[in-house]
């Protein structure tokens, strides 16, 4: 038995943060990404090895520079520090938390864990809710969890005493009249099924389409504008309108769509589908291209530069470029007046054509793999 869904609706029925969630950035590990983001990629001497000898290399070693994207190792650089409210006694100076591979079991016991540490005031609101945070569950999930302790340490605190008689007579009466609002939330009906959160996926369409060639086409995009080949790519783009001839014979296997600045606005899982087959062919003319000339500051008075002029000047150092041209020229002058000068122009790297052409070979021998029967 398997659940198909989107990211959005996946989350939301499981209770469990969205991809932007500091604790949820990949689906089925809890664990601060940004801690940890700068070692995940792999290092340049791995990437060397991976793509040198793309059969033998191991994901599964550890590396004492990287961590491979490999969540399970050993490493200690996937150790993280808990939230400042999260519940650490004092013997635990030094914890450190690591990716946690979850599944619905957990969920329901962290939230029955936080019931009783609530109800027993051994941990506060706020200590409840960073527990809950770290492994993913979701706001609704939280407040259900929180809001059900809380009514339940309330009405057996005033239970037994008298500081509130009024208060307390209102608990009574909440009670008799919807009894599980002070008892342990079960959590949602995914929690309770007797599915396995691996059972719950996103459709591969979604996956390899909308997910891996869409990035790969930004990916290419941004090595085209490191390398300086993009404004030769846009050109030959807007003149000719590559995917125009494509689109008009109506392929049902290639549904392509066209559109005059080159982008992929508004497309779904079968326009990528359908660019992916024909995706050397889309960027063969790329291999060819000469790198543009590096950028130089003008020569000319800042007091004479156009708006352009002035984006650009900002724009190759990583600085802000908004605001009206006599706005930029102001920020220019200011900038070329102060003791060391502006700051330097950012150095952009690509890699070779040649690494462009094996990457897109692998993109489709992965596609190829995860689209056959067997």
């Amino acid at each position: 038995v398997a659940v198909l869904a989107d990211q959005p609706e996946r989350r939301s029925m499981c209770c469990w943060k969205m991809g932007n969630g500091k604790n949820t950035s990949r689906w089925k590990y809890a664990f601060d990404v940004k801690q940890i983001h700068q070692y995940l990629p792999l290092c340049s001497d791995c990437l060397n090895s991976l793509i040198e000898e793309p059969t033998e290399f191991d994901f599964t070693t550890n590396c004492d520079h990287c961590l491979k994207w490999n969540f399970n190792s050993s490493s200690s650089m996937l150790n993280t520090h808990p939230n400042v409210n999260y519940p650490v006694t004092q013997s635990q100076s030094q914890f450190v938390m690591r990716p946690l591979k979850i599944s619905f079991p957990q969920l329901a016991n962290a939230a029955k864990k936080a019931h009783i540490k609530v109800v027993s005031e051994e941990w506060t609101s706020k200590m409840a809710i960073a527990f809950l945070d770290s492994v993913g569950i979701n706001e609704y999930a939280i407040t259900k969890i929180v809001d059900n302790a809380e009514r339940a340490f309330s009405y057996s605190f005033l239970e037994k005493s008298s500081v509130n008689p009024s208060g307390f007579q209102s608990l009574v009466e909440l009670k008799e009249q919807e009894p599980s609002l002070f008892e342990e939330w079960k959590g949602c009906a995914m929690w309770r099924s007797p599915i396995e959160i691996d059972h719950v996926v996103d459709v591969i369409m979604h996956l390899l389409f909308l997910g891996v060639v869409k990035e790969q086409r930004n990916a290419i995009r941004q090595w085209m504008s490191a390398t300086r080949r993009i404004r030769t790519f846009n050109i030959f783009q807007k003149n000719i309108n590559i995917l125009n001839s494509i689109e008009k014979m109506n392929l049902s296997w290639c549904k392509v769509v066209s559109t005059e600045s080159g982008t992929s606005t508004g497309w779904i899982s079968e326009n990528y589908l359908g660019f992916c087959r024909i995706i050397k062919w889309y960027y063969h003319s790329v291999l060819y291209y000469k790198q543009e000339q590096p950028y130089t500051d003008p020569q000319s008075p800042v007091e004479t530069w156009l708006k352009d002029q002035c984006i650009k000047f900002l724009r190759v150092r990583g600085l802000d470029c908004s605001g009206t041209r006599d706005d930029l020229r102001q920020k220019i002058k200011d900038l070329n007046s102060q003791e060391d000068g502006p700051p330097p122009i950012i150095v952009s790297n690509g890699c070779s054509v040649v690494y462009l052409h094996r990457c897109l070979t692998s993109l489709l021998s992965m596609v190829s793999v995860a689209m056959s029967k067997e």
